[in-house]
């Protein structure tokens, strides 16, 4: 376990600069469940997966930028991937 400085946490640190950055709609929401993930993760990962939105995001405007960038957190984890079911 890592043990940071007073009451610092980098993961919750990572998740409040995502929701800044990509949020407008459902803040609240998104600072829950990107939290989850986060801690999933790990907080390197997120870190990366969230400079890498922000890189795209460079390129190019998106309409839903926290919907996007929970899809790429979605294809990271594995989450919503086709895993069978009914047909």
């Amino acid at each position: 376990m890592k043990t940071f400085g007073g009451d610092f946490d980098p993961v919750r640190e990572a998740v409040e600069d995502a929701v800044a950055e990509f949020s407008d709609r459902q803040a609240a929401r998104d600072r829950s469940l990107w939290l989850k993930i986060a801690n999933e993760i790990g907080y390197e990962a997120f870190r990366d997966l969230y400079l890498e939105q922000i890189s795209i995001m460079r390129e190019c405007k998106l309409r839903n930028p926290a919907s996007a960038f929970q899809n790429r957190l979605n294809r990271y984890t594995g989450h919503n991937s086709s895993k069978g079911g009914a047909r």
